[in-house]
């Protein structure tokens, strides 16, 4: 008989019935199904250490976009100034 682990067994037959000797009891097939939510588990929270991290990410880019549009609106507030007292200096 082929080696089948207890999560490859309670996904196939989660819910039946089985004879003695043939495939997996209900204990294993319990078993079995905690393994899958285990995995399932540690998968999600892989996934939501990657979502931190690229949060934190977007947080840092915005923040240096915000600083960067703020020093550019001065400098052309300042460079409209100029342009505006060199136009009234024109005889």
């Amino acid at each position: 008989m082929p080696f089948i682990t207890f999560k490859d067994e309670s996904r196939k037959n989660y819910g039946c019935t089985t004879q003695e000797g043939n495939g997996v009891g209900v204990d294993k097939l319990v078993a079995g199904s905690l393994m899958r939510i285990a995995e399932a588990t540690e998968a999600m929270a892989k996934s939501h250490i990657q979502l931190i991290e690229e949060r934190d990410r977007y947080e840092r880019w915005y923040k240096q976009q915000a600083a960067e549009v703020y020093r550019l609106s001065n400098s052309n507030r300042a460079l409209r100034g100029h342009m505006k007292r060199l136009k009234a200096k024109k005889p």
